[in-house]
């Protein structure tokens, strides 16, 4: 079977039902600090003060503009609650291409800001849950139903690995974006 007719036929099964594919393309920038909040709030065009950690308003998509107005890059942001010792923090997932330019483009602007950027793109593995059964799959992975608005992620457990997962994806149908450590995927 040729790679354009075996993609065609996955294709055709996540719009049939549920599709997971890997996405090595997509990467991730952590925002920390004291000032996370307020400072990436006027840097990007959604509103990341409202955001507040959970399964219902946790995350946005947004855009990194020029003064001008120009794209910079498209995010999908989300924010989490402390865990651990790492404290509380922003995500920000975007083409793995354009987490270089965003991060040099953000550190200019942390001036007198307590905030501070961290390519996280090899830390974690990217999985898209795409199609009309995508909910129920991941519900059933997790023993659980996450309960998440659109936009929204959480930290959970899949068979014992920690997770992050998110409700977002490419297709506009149900989807998810699962985050888990470097080469958990595999497993």
């Amino acid at each position: 079977e040729s790679e354009q007719t075996q993609a065609e036929s996955e294709a055709a099964a996540a719009r049939r039902g549920a599709g997971l594919f890997r996405l090595p393309g997509r990467g991730l920038i952590r925002v920390s600090g004291p000032d996370r909040v307020r400072w990436l709030n006027g840097m990007l065009s959604n509103d990341v003060a409202a955001l507040v950690a959970g399964p219902q308003r946790s995350g946005c998509a947004a855009l990194l503009l020029t003064p001008k107005g120009a794209i910079v890059a498209d995010l999908n942001v989300l924010l989490f609650s402390s865990c651990g010792e790492k404290g509380d923090e922003i995500w920000l997932e975007l083409a793995r291409e354009a987490v270089a330019k965003v991060s040099e483009r953000l550190q200019r602007y942390i001036v007198a800001d307590d905030v501070v950027l961290a390519d996280a793109s090899g830390e974690w593995e990217q999985l898209s849950l795409e199609g009309p059964a995508s909910t129920g799959v991941l519900a059933d992975a997790m023993a659980s139903d996450l309960g998440l608005a659109p936009g929204a992620g959480v930290r959970a457990r899949i068979a014992n690995e920690a997770v992050v997962a998110a409700a977002f994806g490419f297709s506009g149908g149900p989807a998810f974006r699962l985050f888990v450590a470097a080469g958990a995927g595999d497993r």
